[in-house]
């Protein structure tokens, strides 16, 4: 997926790591012939890229960033009670991940751009949602499941899903 840099740190051993706005560190270095970064070399350089796309391969494979922090929970949901929105394209909002957890039944989770998937789910399971990625769902029978949601440690709360 791609995502935005936001800003940039070192890691441990002093590498340059473009923070995303997905929560992600992603390396960059310069390391010729085969890495030419040569803009990672200067503060104006690394400030020059801030807001510009990376490929965050984490975030093709669903992984939540480990140090964000649960901040809420949703309900049950099942047919009876399935808000319209779930079942229509739709998204997380930037800075917030979510955990799917079905409890009982299955259902199917689709890419709305239809790149991947879907993904049949069934009881028990679970999958994270990324920030702003595009998804519906659909239930089949006998079917309940739950969101938690997840945030920066550092990051005030968000809004609703």
């Amino acid at each position: 997926m791609k995502r935005l840099v936001c800003r940039y740190r070192s890691d441990e051993e002093g590498y340059l790591v473009a923070v995303l706005d997905c929560g992600h560190g992603l390396h960059m270095r310069h390391r010729p012939p085969f890495e030419l970064r040569p803009w990672t070399l200067t503060p104006e350089g690394r400030a020059s890229r801030v807001g510009t796309e990376a490929s965050c391969v984490r975030c093709d494979r669903f992984e939540r960033p480990a140090e964000w922090v649960e901040y809420k929970r949703s309900q049950t949901f099942d047919a009876a009670g399935l808000p319209a929105a779930l079942g229509r394209d739709h998204g997380l909002r930037e800075g917030v991940w979510a955990e799917l957890r079905v409890h009982s039944g299955a259902l199917t989770l689709s890419a709305c751009d239809a790149t991947e998937g879907p993904w049949v789910l069934a009881a028990p399971s679970t999958m994270n949602i990324a920030p702003g990625w595009r998804h519906r769902v659909t239930l089949g029978p006998g079917c309940s499941f739950d969101l938690v949601f997840y945030r920066a440690p550092d990051a005030t709360p968000a809004g609703e899903h």
